[in-house]
């Protein structure tokens, strides 16, 4: 049972129904994207309604026009139950001009305002939903003296100014951070970050930092080794195969190592230092993918798995509070299985997806990826740093996954040869390191006054929810004894009707 409401004795209560008059548009019959002499009347769609933004005009035959004495409501979509100030034009098929006579119409519009939320979830309609007129014009509608409605109205947009001139210096502030933040990439990977210690490096440590000669050096010996231990391990395998009989499929053999080719800079690769190498990922790690998901594959030896889709991967983090499962091949787990450190990248989807990864660190048991999301597992930890190479595909990646992948209408791909070909800037691990934890420390701050920001952008629309509540209560203004009652007003609205 609701807490019953005193109103002051001076207003009134009513059915918003008995005291409101309303009319829903029609769709003109006559229409130009050019207002002209004939076509001279702007017609009022969603867009023109929330943005100003007028496609159509029309010349008027068998419309319903409005007024800026009117007030709009979304009538029709998942946005019913939307209110707007009035716009002089002709009404749109999904809008409603609402009007109350002698009354301040600001007022209603404001009181509907605060009912949004609920006319909006108690919507009807199975198709497309419409606001519900049993539940709109049946609400108790307070009514003050017109007085006292014009000081609510005035005090709410004085509130509601300096409420929106702090959201603006809120928002302002998130768009600087998010700048912030594309800085802070972009100058780690220029070496911006570094250049302090990259000074400082050999007086400190009695030797040069490894020239860009020197680490391709390492690379090619890292990548030798792991080749090697491939083939060894392969070699043992076969021979347990062949010591059970040949039971089963024969052990595939390593793909044969590629051969190392000096990456040629390009235009999307920044300036970064001349101590620093240029690689593509495929020399420093080994790209894979994932298994389709199918409920009618058929297996011998069947193992429920976790899988990561693209909807965990996102751009710098995982989610993994949604985890499905699917069935795989027992005996395929060791080669689709993940591996602490691998790279994540997702395949596409919209542009944001595009390559957009984060790093795996074997948060679960027993986890795969869905063939949408690739992995990079390192040759050799020693001289990799896994985040510093998924901060870099977050980062510059971007421009190259958008322009050598798949693009087609609203949607794009990279395959394994896209990304076994992405350009990496390669520092000496040490360096990766600390461009990681500094890149992390910048970044942390940066999140807390994100977090920080979006409470008090909360906390404004908490205060204005606030304000209505107190407006509609008559607990906003002071009661002005001098003030014509509601009753008095409403006498008048009456007896107008009746002359009508």
């Amino acid at each position: 049972m609701g807490v019953r409401i005193v109103y002051p004795d001076s207003w009134e209560v009513l059915k918003l129904g008995e005291i409101a008059e309303s009319e829903k548009g029609k769709k003109p019959k006559n229409e130009s994207s050019e207002q002209s002499e004939v076509h001279q009347f702007p017609y009022i769609d969603i867009e023109a309604f929330e943005k100003l933004n007028f496609k159509s005009f029309t010349d008027g035959e068998k419309c319903v026009f409005c007024d800026e004495d009117d007030f709009l409501m979304v009538w029709d979509g998942s946005r019913s139950g939307l209110v707007g100030k009035g716009i002089k034009g002709v009404l749109g098929s999904t809008l409603v001009r609402i009007k109350l006579p002698k009354m301040n119409n600001h007022y209603a519009y404001y009181f509907l305002q605060s009912k949004y939320l609920e006319i909006n979830t108690r919507a009807k309609g199975s198709g497309t939903p419409h606001v519900d007129p049993d539940l709109l014009w049946n609400y108790d509608f307070p009514i003050p003296p017109i007085n006292e409605q014009n000081r609510i109205v005035e005090k709410i947009e004085t509130l509601f100014s300096e409420i929106d001139a702090g959201v603006e210096s809120l928002s302002k502030a998130k768009i600087q951070l998010e700048r912030y933040r594309q800085s802070l990439l972009k100058h780690a990977f220029e070496g911006k970050l570094t250049a302090q210690w990259r000074a400082e490096f050999e007086s400190k440590n009695g030797k040069p930092l490894p020239t860009a000669d020197e680490l391709i050096e390492q690379i090619q010996t890292a990548r030798q080794a792991h080749y090697d231990k491939q083939i060894k391990d392969w070699e043992l395998a076969v021979k347990a195969w062949e010591n059970n009989g040949k039971n089963g499929k024969k052990p595939t053999k390593p793909t044969k190592l590629e051969k190392f080719q000096n990456f040629e800079k390009n235009d999307l690769i920044p300036d970064f230092p001349e101590t620093w190498a240029l690689i593509k990922l495929s020399d420093i790690a080994e790209i894979g993918s994932g298994i389709s998901v199918s409920q009618n594959r058929k297996l011998n030896n069947p193992l429920t798995v976790n899988y990561l889709r693209v909807a965990n991967v996102q751009r710098g983090y995982l989610v993994l509070d949604e985890i499905k499962t699917m069935k795989i091949e027992e005996e395929l787990l060791s080669k689709y299985s993940l591996k602490y450190g691998d790279i994540l990248f997702n395949e596409g989807g919209d542009r944001d997806k595009l390559g957009r990864g984060w790093i795996w660190q074997s948060e679960i048991e027993n986890c795969i990826t869905q063939n949408h999301v690739f992995r990079a597992t390192p040759h050799i930890a020693s001289i990799v740093h896994s985040k510093y190479i998924s901060y870099w595909g977050n980062s510059f990646g971007k421009n190259y996954f958008e322009k050598t992948g798949k693009q087609t209408t609203n949607l794009a791909s990279i395959n394994k040869t896209v990304l076994s070909g992405f350009p990496v800037t390669f520092p000496s691990l040490n360096e990766q390191s600390i461009i990681v934890d500094i890149t992390e420390s910048r970044m942390s701050e940066i999140d807390n006054l994100m977090s920080q920001l979006e409470s008090q952008l909360l906390k404004a629309n908490y205060m204005k929810s606030a304000i209505l509540h107190k407006a509609f209560q008559g607990k906003l203004v002071p009661q002005d004894p001098t003030d014509p009652p509601a009753s008095q007003l409403l006498d008048q609205i009456k007896a107008e009707r009746l002359a009508k």
